[in-house]
This record gives C-alpha cells, structure tokens and sequence, in this order.
C-alpha cells in the first residue's frame, strides 16, 4: 500500500488489490477484517485520508481546492472526502487546513 499507493485510484476495488496480491479476494477480505479490525473502504480511505493530510499540510500545495485533494488523494467525491475525513481526524478537512 504504502510503496505503490494503489489507494490513489478512486475506482480501486477489492478485486484489484487482490489481484496484484494474487490471491482471492474473500481472502484479502478475511485477512483485513482480522488484521486491521476494518473492511476493505475502511482500510483503503483509512490510507487516503492519510494521503490528504499531506496534501493540507505541504505548503508548495496550499493553491489546490478541496475537490482538488480529495481527487489526487483518491476519493471519488467530495462527499466521501469529508465524510471519512471527519471521521478519521474529527474535522472537517477545511477546519483541518484552517487550524494549519
């Protein structure tokens, strides 16, 4: 995940991850649900949201909109983006690059 960031692509699905693994994808499935106690999303948007803190936080990018980090960070909506933002880091991303 963190060498060749397949989170980035906002159409990842299991069956893509679980490909490159080359095993099944109910077995990744199994395996992340042991392991990380989080389903697939939960462990994928775990790593984008990760991804858009860095984004917030480099001040060469303070120029990109929100729905200009959410789409490099991999999220497929802005939504989503806030949605798993908040979650994740308990503010919103705009109150997270405010607070910078």
């Amino acid at each position: 995940m963190e060498e060749q960031q397949p989170y980035l692509e906002n159409e990842l699905r299991i069956a893509d991850l679980a490909d490159g693994l080359g095993i099944a994808s109910n077995h990744l499935s199994q395996i992340l649900n042991q392991q990380s106690g989080q389903n697939f999303y939960e462990f994928v948007n775990g790593y984008r949201v990760a991804e858009a803190q860095r984004l917030l936080d480099a001040p060469d990018l303070t120029h990109l909109t929100m729905v200009q980090v959410a789409m490099e960070a991999g999220f497929n909506s802005q939504s989503a983006f806030y949605k798993h933002f908040k979650n994740t880091v308990g503010v919103t991303p705009a109150q997270y690059r405010r607070q910078l």
